[in-house]
């Protein structure tokens, strides 16, 4: 599930190395400290002390956001290894409570469950012509992984281009607060479409990442989840739903429906 939990970054005081950080809701900033203490043997993720309940140190990274022009084969590669790397990660018992994620069955991945629960979120009458296409994309891809060997796995959740930190030639990913445990084909579909990687560019990564059980229809399927997350946040918003959105939900129906 593509889940989004709103929070609100405070950096409380910049020092020389570090920042003061704390977040509205205590318990997320809970999660990220000690998520980022689980990762701080990674060279990828900063560095985190301090933690008192209300605020913690973080390292303080002197680069800037990922943008589009930044996208070039090596930095493709690269985050192809450092989401490898993540989700191979063995989980400590000690984290598994902040990485509940309760559309885990026995650790395996439920799309049809998944499926089910954010059609409620979208306006019936975006969905109606899609529904029995949709449900039956969860029914095929469910099937699909009982005859695949993977693993559920940490995933950071929220792969945007504000989340991907360049310093001099290094990649960090910053903003912890949405991972979970979860399927890491959530993470790759999500770089994808939050990056809007080409054809081109999602071959070269998945040639680095190097995960035997993701394909063509894994990934269809979360991207149509996350067309549908951002058709339900705009409703929730009260937003103009975007036409744009709803052609693609209807390609990618065709598409996989086609295949």
């Amino acid at each position: 599930m593509f889940k989004d939990y709103p929070h609100k970054n405070k950096i409380l005081k910049n020092q020389p190395n570090t920042i003061i950080k704390s977040l509205a809701d205590k318990s997320v900033l809970e999660k990220e400290f000690y998520i980022l203490k689980f990762l701080e043997n990674l060279s990828f993720v900063p560095r985190v002390s301090n933690f008192d309940g209300k605020v913690f140190l973080e390292e303080k990274l002197s680069g800037r956001e990922m943008i589009k022009d930044d996208l070039s084969e090596d930095s493709i590669k690269e985050l192809a290894l450092i989401l490898r790397k993540i989700h191979l990660l063995d989980i400590l018992p000690s984290i598994k409570k902040y990485i509940y994620n309760d559309f885990l069955i026995d650790g395996k991945y439920q799309p049809v469950s998944i499926m089910r629960a954010i059609l409620k979120e979208v306006p019936p009458q975006i969905i109606d012509k899609h529904e029995d296409v949709l449900c039956e994309i969860a029914r095929n891809i469910e099937s699909k992984l009982k005859n695949k060997n993977y693993q559920v796995s940490l995933i950071h959740g929220d792969l945007s281009l504000h989340n991907i930190f360049f310093q001099k030639d290094d990649i960090f990913l910053i903003d912890w607060t949405d991972c979970r445990l979860d399927i890491s084909s959530c993470d790759v579909s999500q770089l994808f479409y939050l990056l809007d990687l080409s054809h081109v560019q999602q071959k070269i990564f998945l040639k680095h990442y190097d995960m035997d059980y993701i394909d063509d229809e894994i990934l269809i399927f979360h991207r149509l989840l996350l067309l549908l997350h951002d058709l339900a946040h705009s409703a929730i918003k009260g937003e103009m739903l975007d036409e744009d959105y709803i052609t693609k939900l209807s390609l990618e129906c065709k598409i996989f429906y086609e295949r």
